[in-house]
């Protein structure tokens, strides 16, 4: 057995990275180790320093005396009593998911292929839903039991890929109860993935790198997820659900007083960021409670759940007219965002331009506080991420403002993705040796966004800054000074309306906040979350990442070639030449429906009756009034797609089995000149339904 792993600087820029492993029969020198320790994948992972979330959990099933009749049945899930059964010949394998599994602190060293006791007095529930299901299993003998470890993650998806935090180790661990199904594809793409510095799929539900650091590094907060995960494995995945383990881990200042004015907060990454705002008022998230397990007495307090139980439909959710009422204020009034969520990077030292240059599509090389929107491509042209980069200069000192020699950029992009963007520019910065720091300040700096047609008169009254389009134009930034706080003002926007985003150092967030809402009360001021967010940004065509726009797309697919600067080498530059001369074989395109039904992605997409592609995000669009899916069309795997062929097709959206007439479109489906975000408003909303 492995008893130590080495680790020691790369040759290229010192970073951590595998040397070998220590083993009873000696040293082996590697520079690539992949973790595939199943239930000792996180005791593997400690001999490089290194932690992972996930824990071992015992799950037993039992393998039934020969039932005849039992030939030829199909196999059987039952989400309501969390079993299931399995027929092999005559024989019936049955199993369950309890809420009170044993959790395995740890593994037993020479425990390996062994099996532990089965507890019949925990499985007794499982065998009793069972026998009410197939009457015949009740009077079956049981010839074999089994209870072994099975590794559980908190999203039960798997952790594959190379680790952010050393370079050569990788994972393949944490299959929850689904090895034989999934680990041959994550064999194969592993295997890719170490060979080409990438998979050839879009793994990132798999990736390891989609959890940051907080929740690798939280024991607590994995094995309460998993915990649920487990709990949970036959429930049905809703949309909108939330999980109610592990909550609060990361939360901002302006936690307390938004939970105050009505905020429902919603976890993304482990962070907490509010999702609506309720009028009902006050409702936290509760401690967890185990689902009533180990003895621990079920949570009282049941605001929150009753709040979640209106989302969990695949209708419109009972919140719908709330959310709506957020979107109508942003695009008629003026509403404030919390974006704290959103990922703040700093890149500074003496190659930054030289880096830039490498990491970002766009031109980076324009004046100082010229905000450039760019994709991060791998060398196959596949989208790894999307920013805002804004050069900068030596500051003042604060956070939102900092000292450095030279020229530096600050890069701000979506919280979903901010740990996988993260860790692909350190990786790609490591791989070129540049002489930079990449550091992340997303913990140490806040985001609000003030957002609507009255959001520069409402600022103009608390800020030491001409806000005119003459003095500040729109896609620029500049620090200001926010009731005597230093803060970074960005005139951009995620909704397409004329608006600031304004970045502020922790301690002085919320004496902005208090500022902003006391003047916005002149103003109609609203709270809005990032339901509302989401639905304004697809209605005028914002990508999102993990969704919209994937590893395996580029952005000639994914409409995005104004980010494609013509000047100068990039990551990615090379494959994209290439894609131009193969034609392109997809195309992003955006689709409305008529009917008032929701779309959630993966609804089918036809053309003239022949299927072209799936919807990869749905959202409802409240200022238009109809239902928006994002997605790509394809001809035929070896059939470039050209505007005409997409402008020229009737389309419909299979939406739950039924076909709905849809209507193409290549810009956004609201203000596709970018009116809005100017501060043009010459033209009313669309009389809605």
């Amino acid at each position: 057995p492995v008893s130590k792993i080495l680790v020691g600087p790369s040759r290229v820029g010192g970073h951590p990275q595998v040397q070998g492993v220590v083993t009873p029969h000696g040293t082996i020198r590697t520079n690539c180790l992949v973790n595939c320790s199943g239930a000792w994948a996180a005791e593997t992972a400690r001999l490089a320093g290194l932690s992972l979330p996930l824990c071992a959990l015992k799950h037993s099933y039992v393998v039934s005396e020969s039932i005849p009749s039992a030939q030829g049945l199909p196999n059987i899930r039952d989400g309501d009593s969390s079993i299931y059964i399995r027929i092999y010949k005559d024989n019936m394998f049955v199993g369950g998911f309890e809420n009170n599994p044993v959790i395995l602190e740890e593994m037993p060293k020479d425990f390996a292929f062994d099996l532990f006791e089965l507890d019949w007095d925990m499985f007794q529930s499982h065998q009793k839903k069972a026998s009410e299901l197939v009457p015949v299993f009740e009077t079956a003998g049981i010839k074999t039991s089994v209870c072994g470890p099975h590794c559980f993650t908190p999203d039960l998806m798997p952790l594959v890929g190379e680790d952010p935090r050393l370079l050569g180790m990788y994972h393949n661990v944490g299959f929850n109860s689904a090895g034989f199904m999934l680990s041959g594809g994550c064999g194969e793409q592993l295997a890719k993935w170490i060979i080409n510095g990438r998979p050839d799929f879009h793994m990132y539900s798999c990736d390891v790198r989609r959890f940051t650091k907080e929740q690798m590094s939280s024991p607590v907060w994995a094995k309460q997820r998993s915990h649920e995960c487990y709990t949970k494995k036959y429930s049905i995945v809703y949309p909108h659900d939330q999980p109610l383990a592990a909550r609060n881990l990361k939360k901002d200042p302006f936690h307390e007083e938004l939970l105050v004015a009505g905020a429902f907060y919603e976890e993304m990454q482990a962070y907490e960021r509010p999702g609506w705002f309720t009028p009902q008022g006050y409702a936290p998230v509760p401690p967890y409670d185990w689902y009533g397990a180990y003895g621990t007495p079920k949570n009282k307090d049941r605001r929150y759940v009753d709040l979640l139980k209106g989302d969990l439909t695949f209708k419109f959710s009972k919140h719908h007219h709330v959310i709506g009422a957020e979107c109508l204020s942003c695009r008629e009034h003026v509403v404030v965002f919390d974006m704290s969520y959103f990922s703040k990077l700093y890149l500074t030292g003496p190659d930054a331009q030289e880096a830039a240059d490498w990491l970002f599509t766009a031109d980076t090389n324009g004046p100082l506080g010229n905000i450039v929107y760019s994709c991060i491509l791998n060398k196959q042209g596949g989208i790894e991420g999307d920013c805002l980069v804004i050069p900068i200069g030596t500051g003042c000192g604060t956070l939102s403002d900092p000292i450095f020699k030279g020229r530096g950029f600050y890069i701000v992009a979506a919280g979903a993705s901010a740990s996988q963007s993260w860790a692909h520019l350190n990786t790609a910065i490591q791989q070129k040796g540049f002489k930079v720091a990449l550091t992340n300040h997303s913990e140490d700096i806040g985001l609000l966004a003030v957002q609507g047609p009255k959001s520069r008169e409402l600022l103009q009254n608390i800020i030491d800054a001409d806000l005119s389009n003459e003095v500040f134009p729109y896609r620029t930034a500049r620090i200001i000074k926010v009731a005597g706080h230093t803060v970074r003002a960005l005139r951009t926007s995620f909704v397409g309306e004329l608006g600031w985003e304004l970045h502020i150092p922790w301690q002085s967030c919320i004496p902005v906040y208090n500022a902003i809402w006391e003047e916005g009360l002149n103003f109609g001021l609203r709270q809005a979350g990032y339901r509302a967010l989401y639905s304004l940004s697809s209605e005028k065509g914002i990508r999102l990442w993990n969704a919209d726009i994937k590893i395996n797309d580029n952005p000639l697919e994914a409409g995005l070639t104004q980010t494609m600067r013509s000047e100068g080498d990039y990551l990615g530059r090379d494959a994209l030449e290439e894609a131009m001369k193969r034609g392109i074989m997809k195309r992003h395109a955006f689709f409305t429906i008529q009917e008032q039904v929701p779309l959630w992605g993966s609804e089918p997409i036809f053309r003239n009756d022949k299927l072209v592609g799936y919807l990869r995000r749905g959202e409802y669009g409240y200022a238009i009034g109809k239902s928006i899916g994002q997605g790509y069309v394809q001809e035929s795997a070896d059939t470039p797609v050209t505007k005409e062929f997409l402008q020229s097709g009737k389309y419909q959206l299979e939406v739950m089995g039924k076909r709905y007439d849809a209507t193409l479109t290549l810009k956004s489906p609201l203000d596709p000149d970018n009116h809005r975000v100017m501060g043009i408003y010459d033209e009313p909303l669309p009389v809605r339904q």
